[in-house]
């Protein structure tokens, strides 16, 4: 079976919709339940966020990886910084530093981001997300079937399994 990553932007709550207010006691305890189980049995260090950014920016700052050949580097970077280091991805300088160490030139970045350049482009890909049906990060898709948000590698191996069935 062929594997093929393709990332697309995807906003849970777009500009301008406001950001709830924060609950730290119920993302505690979401996270408690839900998330940290999951992280903890594959082996990675996950924490609540501590920002609830607006993402348009870093999307834009993914499509300047991507074209600069970073666009791993930058993926990881940008989770690092967000769900570890509780950064805020919409803050200009956090994306320039998290590009830099992705191998992105800063200056070109910085530029980027302050022109707004890829906007129309990150605009695109966010509609054809919402065309395929993307309503989680990160979604899957295994040839027919879209498999919405963190689940487990038996969920996975499951739809893998029914789409190679004749």
């Amino acid at each position: 079976m062929e594997i093929e990553v393709e990332y697309l932007p995807f906003e849970l709550r777009p500009d301008p919709t406001p950001q709830p207010p924060p609950d730290p006691e119920r993302t505690r305890e979401r996270w408690a339940r839900s998330v940290q189980p999951l992280a903890e049995q594959l082996g990675m260090e996950l924490n609540p966020p501590k920002a609830r950014p607006h993402t348009g920016l870093a999307h834009e700052a993914f499509a300047v990886a991507r074209d600069a050949g970073c666009a791993d580097a930058m993926a990881h970077g940008l989770f690092r910084a967000h769900f570890v280091e509780g950064r805020d991805l919409g803050e200009m300088d956090t994306l320039v530093a998290v590009g830099e160490a992705a191998g992105v030139d800063g200056a070109q970045l910085r530029a980027a981001l302050e022109s707004r350049t890829r906007a129309e482009e990150v605009a695109a890909g966010l509609e054809r997300a919402a065309e395929l049906g993307v309503t989680a990060v990160p979604t899957f898709w295994i040839g027919r079937y879209g498999v919405p948000g963190l689940v487990d590698v038996e969920t996975l191996k499951q739809v893998i399994a029914e789409e190679e069935a004749p």
